[in-house]
């Protein structure tokens, strides 16, 4: 149900008072050299991010830790997200494979039953995804690389996208419709010629990152299952962890990362049941009651995280877990850059063929 309309840049703030109306809206707040997530309020000055957010979207749908055991979401406002960028927007199948129980593309027959995280299906239910085009990148950014797009082509409500003195909007779905009604008379039918400016714009960042980032991609994208598959044995996983710190800052920066604990405690005489992220380079990660660890090295770590993102999900689910946002290679204190690995590792799978 494809509708594509425009809106003056005066109108921005308007629009966004208007969304906050039925939801809880998150909004990019211009943050150093980077952009946060902030909850919207009339005081704020509306922009559109140039680059994606640090903080994932899993972020804003999935708390880093809250109390499940008397966790009641019907009551909950709808949250809205404003200037998700395309990479988010392919990590978002990612969550939905785990936590809505859709089923593998293969290995599951027809009794197969898989569990719904209920808390989750209702958030992502109600969920509102108005994405935007990149107007800018960061040197940790590679979504080419990953055969991705600087700009969104499906998985949102609506998408903006600048053009001079306002914005093409692309209505994609029946909530998109939804959320828009009511809002109509600030919007007017996108002209072929601003259509063919969003085009230009968006040729233009693309050719702007084709110049100036192509080194640091790791070879074709096609490959890269082969290559961390036929890498299991390599030497290479050794040299790369030998600066990690087991900060687990990767796993919980990822979009695509979904792993997590449940935890019960005692809290004022009354049993509490709580769900936290957790990542698979911390040591006791897969540490069972025996005190067996069939990861007991840092490089088995690294080395199951690759084989899960760029093996397991592409049997799985048809596609890589991983968007090429860069959150990883930015927070990594050990300065682990996941491009390296691929292309390291698909060297090395290239030399084996010779």
């Amino acid at each position: 149900m494809e509708q594509v309309f425009y809106l003056q840049s005066k109108f921005l703030k308007d629009f966004l008072s208007f969304i906050a109306k039925s939801y809880r809206l998150f909004v990019c707040q211009a943050k150093e050299d980077d952009y946060a997530f902030v909850e919207f309020s009339q005081s704020q000055e509306p922009i559109l991010s140039a680059f994606r957010a640090l903080e994932p979207l899993k972020a804003l749908i999935i708390p880093a830790k809250e109390r499940i055991d008397n966790l009641d979401t019907s009551k909950e406002k709808p949250i809205a997200i404003f200037t998700a960028k395309n990479c988010d927007l392919h990590a978002l199948p990612v969550q939905d494979f785990i936590f809505l129980g859709r089923p593998p593309k293969f290995g599951c027959n027809s009794d197969c039953t898989l569990e719904t995280d209920e808390t989750y299906a209702r958030r992502r239910k109600n969920l509102l995804v108005i994405s935007a085009d990149c107007t800018g990148f960061k040197e940790a950014c590679w979504c080419l690389g990953m055969g991705i797009k600087p700009y969104p082509q499906e998985g949102f409500d609506i998408n903006f996208s600048f053009v001079d003195d306002g914005f093409v909007l692309e209505v994609a779905s029946e909530n998109g419709a939804r959320a828009l009604k009511g809002f109509e008379k600030r919007l007017v039918k996108a002209s072929p010629a601003q259509l063919a400016k969003r085009e230009a714009y968006r040729k233009r960042i693309v050719q702007n990152m084709e110049s100036t980032l192509p080194n640091l991609y790791p070879g074709p994208v096609e490959s890269f299952q082969e290559a961390v598959k036929e890498g299991h044995d390599s030497e290479s996983w050794k040299e790369f962890m030998s600066t990690c710190v087991e900060c687990g800052g990767c796993n919980f920066i990822c979009d695509t990362c979904h792993c997590f604990l449940l935890s019960d405690e005692k809290r004022n005489n009354v049993d509490a049941r709580s769900k936290a992220w957790d990542a698979c380079l911390f040591a006791n990660f897969m540490r069972v009651a025996g005190g067996a660890n069939p990861l007991d090295t840092r490089a088995k770590r690294l080395r199951n995280r690759y084989l899960k993102k760029f093996d397991f999900f592409p049997d799985n689910l048809g596609a890589y877990a991983c968007c090429g946002c860069g959150r990883c290679i930015e927070v990594c204190p050990g300065k682990i850059d996941i491009r390296k690995i691929l292309k390291t590792l698909s060297l090395e799978l290239t030399a084996k063929k010779k």
